[in-house]
């Protein structure tokens, strides 16, 4: 058996060998090749870092990294190409195998020199990783612009792994390959080409570019309507570049100009250094999910089979599926109601009896009855009731795929989502009610916020005054407004009274989620740069499960902001990070909302109103007022919003407890990271003559046109107090 496993390897490794040989012959010009390439090296590898725990760290690193690439939406291959020259150098790791079975001088010489060489390896994979993160994120403009630099840090970290190749050769006493030397010249020659105009988009700013030249505007980096223009012709999508009268989007795009002036002038250097501590958070959110993922594989080993029940890992379904004799999938209403059985039996200790044998189905006892007269003594036996309600809808959960019948895999996939410490009727219990129980609590506590935000108007510096109003306004209007309310159809409410202790599971779910969003934003200095961010905070989790949750953190930062806007006066343009994360939530809705109208669309058997109770209503408001687009709409300065009615308060005001149970964390205005000086700073050596009479909404700089056309409004006259 060992000897064919062996065997089994071989082939495997020569198959990859040949292809690294046809791919090192002529590199693709695609980016998703290289990682794939670098992925089938690690099914080779892994299993012998794991015998040589002197190349296991390595390895992890090389494997965290290239899977943080595989996760990417997009894969350039002008930076995605240098994990070529990566899984050259860690292809040498399968030789350790060959060097520990040796028995002289050299072998010991290798184990002292290995683990600093490999320790430098990991440290050149991290930092080029982190390069290649800071590519991504730049705007199209000035990836263009620095193309030369970019082609020559990426041929730099190519030539870097080469020499690591050759160094671990040398360490462990191997032939080095002539011909692989070759590979330094092909990424030469390829990046070359990579790296050189070629979209249509390039070859416009390039002409562009030449023709500013020509005229004698080589300083054109200075000027911020050259800079524009050369913008939109890039056509990037991650910047909105219409002309607005509105003074916030005004403002930012002069924000994202200003950002765009500013790298063009810094090196490659200085703008992956600053990349780096958000990109190590990612790196470490992302690992924590891939080592998530492999505890939960390592849960379930499969050591013999006895019959298809045998493939389900969760030992109660493991049973039921035992005992109903079930092959590799049931139907699903047939499921629903087994599984019911199979927890009342458990729960009851033995009391009830299967009418499957007779084919007819009806509880001996009514476990509604049973349940709320006390018979049930068992610690979970409330969730019978929502087992019992809900049979259908549990089931219909378990079938992804629609099909009317529920497969061992998709058992499997179900009971993998579990948090640690649940059982399974838990589970069934949150997803039926317990989630939307948890929408309701966040939804008051979301709201208390926009109240206290509103009440503290009054209360911070009048220099801060019109700044607060307009931001605040724009989160409801974008996003906080639609999300607040409760789903007004019926057919979104509940009809069961949430059992004390599926609410005591939910409060202690909420409490730990909250806890770890706020730990991971602090972490990131509160920062939200864009989607990408987010996507990494919520783990790759649908919206619907974190946007409430990731939204009401956020708001208890903008609490935090105002009770710092008691003591300092802050320039206008400080307001705009942290905006930025209720802004990429607001996109993600809108994106979202479109991808389920599309899917309702195309589905015959769904109706096209089915995003009114999608999810118990949680877009439903959203889409209304938004369609066909998520843009602002305005009539003067009005904004229009979902009118309130008389449900609305009587839904606030039917439970505050909610708002006692989670108190809001200690608010001491220190959360903000502040890029620009405030009022008393900026004045403090300045010429009192030489100031303006009136407060000015920015000084940064001091002359910008924000101040003239926008008077700064309300510092006499708050909008609440």
């Amino acid at each position: 058996m060992q000897r064919s496993h062996t065997v089994d390897v071989q082939q495997e490794y020569k198959r990859w060998n040949e292809a690294h040989e046809h791919m090192t012959d002529a590199p693709p010009s695609e980016g998703h090749p290289y990682i794939q390439h670098a992925l089938s090296l690690l099914d080779l590898l892994e299993p012998i870092a794991e015998l040589h725990p002197i190349a296991k760290a390595t390895v992890g690193c090389f494997k965290q990294l290239v899977s943080f690439e595989r996760d990417r939406r997009e894969n350039d291959a002008r930076v995605a190409g240098v994990i070529l020259a990566q899984t050259a150098m860690m292809r040498v790791l399968l030789d350790l195998d060959d060097i520990t079975s040796r028995q002289h001088a050299t072998t010991l010489r290798a184990m002292e020199e290995l683990p600093k060489m490999l320790l430098a390896v990991r440290d050149d994979i991290t930092i080029c990783h982190n390069n290649i993160d800071t590519y991504y994120k730049e705007h199209r403009l000035v990836k263009f612009c620095k193309a030369k630099d970019w082609k020559a840090r990426m041929l730099e970290f190519v030539e870097t792994f080469d020499r690591h190749r050759i160094e671990l050769h040398q360490a462990l006493s191997l032939q080095v390959a002539s011909d692989v030397n070759d590979l330094v010249s092909k990424m030469d020659l390829l990046l070359g080409r990579l790296f050189s105009p070629r979209e249509p988009w390039e070859l416009v700013v390039s002409s562009k570019i030449r023709e500013l030249d020509t005229n004698g505007q080589a300083d054109w980096k200075e000027d911020t309507q050259i800079l524009r223009s050369l913008a939109i012709a890039t056509g990037d999508p991650s910047v909105k570049w219409h002309a607005s009268s509105d003074l916030v989007e005004a403002t930012k795009l002069e924000l994202q100009l200003d950002q765009i002036k500013e790298d063009l002038h810094l090196s490659i250097d200085v703008l992956s250094q600053r990349n780096t501590e958000l990109f190590e958070l990612k790196l470490k959110l992302h690992t924590e999910q891939l080592e998530r993922a492999i505890l939960h594989s390592a849960r379930f080993v499969i050591s013999s089979l006895s019959g298809p029940h045998d493939r389900l890992e969760h030992e109660d379904l493991r049973n039921l599926w035992k005992d109903m004799n079930w092959m590799f999938c049931i139907e699903t209403k047939v499921f629903g109601i087994a599984l019911f059985e199979y927890y009342l039996d458990l729960y009851s200790n033995g009391v009830f009896t299967s009418g499957f044998d007779t084919g007819l189905w009806m509880p001996k006892f009514n476990p509604v009855h049973r349940y709320k007269s006390g018979a049930f003594k068992h610690p979970q036996a409330w969730t019978l009731l929502y087992l019992f309600l809900y049979a259908d809808k549990i089931s219909k959960a378990i079938d992804s795929d629609n099909s009317g019948f529920i497969r061992i895999s998709e058992a499997n996939v179900f009971t993998s989502q579990i948090p640690v410490g649940w059982t399974l009727p838990q589970w069934c219990a949150y997803l039926v009610e317990g989630q939307f129980h948890e929408h309701v609590i966040y939804r008051k506590r979301l709201l208390h916020i926009r109240n206290l935000l509103q009440e503290l108007h009054a209360e911070i510096l009048p220099g801060n005054r019109f700044a607060s109003f307009g931001f605040v306004v724009m989160i409801g209007a974008k996003l906080l407004h639609y999300l607040v309310l409760e789903p007004r159809e019926p057919a979104n409410r509940s009809q069961v009274t949430i059992a004390p202790e599926l609410h005591e599971l939910v409060k202690a779910k909420i409490l730990a989620q909250d806890a770890k969003f706020r730990e991971m934003l602090q972490s990131i200095k509160w920062t939200i740069e864009d989607k990408s961010t987010i996507e990494v905070l919520s783990s790759g989790r649908p919206l619907e499960t974190y946007i409430l949750p990731l939204l009401l953190v956020l708001m208890e930062f903008w609490l935090d902001l105002h009770h710092l806007c008691k003591s300092e006066v802050l320039d206008y343009k400080e307001w705009f990070r942290p905006f930025s994360g209720i802004a990429a939530l607001r996109s993600m809705s809108e994106t979202h909302i479109k991808s389920l109208e599309k899917k309702f669309e195309a589905d015959k058997d769904k109706d096209s109103k089915e995003l009114r109770t999608y999810h118990r209503g949680i877009w439903a408001l959203l889409q209304k007022t938004y369609a066909p687009g998520l843009s602002l709409t305005k009539e003067g300065d009005d904004v229009k919003l979902v009118l309130l009615v008389k449900g609305d308060y009587d839904d606030f005001y039917a439970d505050m407890d909610f708002i006692e149970e989670f108190p809001l964390p200690e608010l001491t205005g220190s959360l903000l990271q502040r890029r620009y000086s405030t009022w008393d700073e900026y004045k403090k050596d300045k010429d009192p003559s030489m100031l303006p009479e009136k407060q000015p909404l920015t000084w940064h700089p001091i002359d910008d046109d924000i101040n003239t056309k926008y008077p700064n409004y309300f510092a006499d006259l708050p909008r609440s107090g």
